[in-house]
């Protein structure tokens, strides 16, 4: 069982000009998803940080950088751990579990998610935060990186498993955050 504390969230490469690669969620889909999660980490003290294509015209997608601006970093590496202002963001945080989703599942989620696990994280990947280029490869990507040690799971897992008491804020309204996701 892990609690808020021990986490930190990293959005890689979810902006307004990938959404529209992933085959395997819909865009809506993965920002709803990316919408809850950021504002259930501001509710939570849970630290935020988003790597995004340097050569990209766009950053984050609003729905995380109206609730965590200013934690938006750009990288040229597929993978956003060998960006050393992302890495040494993440190292700062001093939370054990990363919390990873992003497009594409099989390219920055895949890199990251091994390195992250190469440096001691436990790796969660809410799979509801990915986006695959083809199912076929994002299933290939995602069952490389469970072998390795991440664990699958969703945003509402996520989320619900972090509280301990539904009619108390800010438990009370981490559940109204997923619940908004039905």
């Amino acid at each position: 069982m892990h609690t808020a504390t021990d986490l930190q969230v990293l959005f890689a490469d979810i902006q307004p000009d990938h959404l529209p690669l992933s085959a395997t969620n819909a865009p809506d889909t993965i920002t709803r998803s990316a919408s809850v999660l950021a504002r259930v980490a501001r509710l939570l003290e849970i630290p935020v940080t988003s790597s995004v294509l340097a050569s990209s015209e766009h950053g984050n997608i609003p729905e995380i950088a109206v609730e965590h601006p200013d934690t938006c970093f750009p990288r040229l590496s597929p993978c956003a751990l060998l960006d050393d202002t992302t890495r040494k963001r993440l190292e700062a945080n001093n939370r054990p579990i990363l919390v990873l989703g992003g497009i594409a599942t099989e390219i920055v989620v895949l890199h990251t998610g091994l390195e992250a696990l190469a440096a001691g994280y436990q790796v969660h990947l809410p799979v509801d935060l990915c986006g695959g280029l083809s199912a076929r490869t994002e299933q290939a990507a995602l069952r490389q990186l469970e072998k390795a040690g991440a664990h699958l799971t969703s945003v509402p897992s996520l989320c619900t498993g972090v509280i301990r008491d539904f009619t108390v804020s800010p438990d009370q309204d981490v559940l109204k955050e997923v619940l908004s996701l039905l």
